[in-house]
């Protein structure tokens, strides 16, 4: 039978300087990789070591720093497709993130708030998790698609919400297995609820959508997400 090993004070004290080292680190670094790596560790050690924010006297989600608002680089469109909508939700919030949609001259895009060290990561992810996504689904739709003499566009357009909401859930799985195998410890920063208020900006509702129960579609789509961690930020959250 094994214990729990526990720490000294003195212990403690060098883990917490090690702590505020790493998310230093985070925040100030040129190299996106280095600073997602100095992130993850940090809350790495406050979980295995049972720390709080207030054992590290310092905001964890960055009460220091302000939120910036980092665009998609993504085609804007005039009316941004539901699934993508449904697919950042997801996204930002494993990113410590929010988005809302804006639209200018006629096109709308995503424009995503959070601390630097955290949105400009999670816009990249997102450009690769729609990548993933249209390109999995094409190839679906090519072949494996069952197709009736009577499918119509509406039909395809229901199949395609089956693929989306079994990627959905494929997705969070992929993101909830990298937070528990890492020991992620992920809350919204204070600065990023700041900018939501003071903007006065609400959370989206989607539209209800219409579905055909396609297993295979659904299944697909499961299967995709939760492999959308390929050459992503998602394995190196």
């Amino acid at each position: 039978m094994t214990t729990e090993k526990s720490i000294t004070e003195n212990e403690k004290i060098k883990i917490i300087e090690q702590v505020k080292k790493l998310f230093s680190l985070a925040g100030n670094n040129p190299s996106k990789h280095e600073a997602e790596l100095a992130m993850a560790k940090a809350q790495e050690l406050m979980c295995k070591n049972s720390l709080t924010q207030n054992d590290v006297k310092i905001n964890t989600a960055g009460d220091d720093d302000e939120a910036i608002i980092t665009p998609v680089t993504n085609d804007d469109r005039r009316n941004l497709p539901l699934w993508q909508k449904k697919l950042v939700n997801i996204i930002t919030r494993n990113f410590r993130c929010e988005y809302y949609c804006q639209r200018f001259l006629g096109r709308q895009s995503f424009q995503i708030i959070g601390l630097e060290s955290d949105s400009k990561i999670c816009a990249e992810t997102i450009c690769f998790v729609f990548r993933h996504f249209e390109n999995t689904w094409k190839h679906f739709l090519k072949y494996e698609l069952v197709r009736g003499p009577w499918d119509t566009r509406a039909i395809i357009n229901a199949k395609k919400n089956d693929f989306t909401r079994g990627f959905r859930v494929g997705l969070m799985e992929l993101f909830e297995k990298n937070v528990e195998e890492k020991g992620l410890v992920i809350t919204t920063p204070q600065a990023v609820k700041k900018h939501m208020e003071k903007e006065k900006i609400t959370y989206i509702k989607h539209p209800a959508q219409s579905f055909t129960g396609d297993v295979a579609a659904s299944l697909a789509g499961y299967t995709a997400g939760t492999t959308a961690n390929n050459n992503s930020a998602i394995a190196e959250q």
